[in-house]
């Protein structure tokens, strides 16, 4: 059966307090790692790209190596 790449986006929100004169400055306030009080994950959005797979299948990431690249996503 042919295989194919897919395309899929994955949306992680995390909640921080920042300092800042009013709402309007939040947006630009900076983050800091240190005040990050929770994280949820808002699942895997749809398929947006498909191309065929094209000669051997690629190494794959295990479980934990997802864990692990997973930290440097937030600041």
């Amino acid at each position: 059966m042919p295989k194919y790449i897919v395309n899929i986006s994955k949306s992680i929100e995390g909640r921080f307090v920042v300092e800042a004169e009013n709402e309007e400055a939040a947006y630009n306030a900076t983050v800091h790692a240190d005040r990050l009080f929770e994280v949820s994950d808002a699942g895997w959005d749809v398929i947006w790209e498909v191309a065929p797979l094209e000669g051997d299948e690629p190494n794959y990431i295990s479980i934990p190596e997802q864990k692990e690249l997973a930290k440097d996503f937030l600041p």
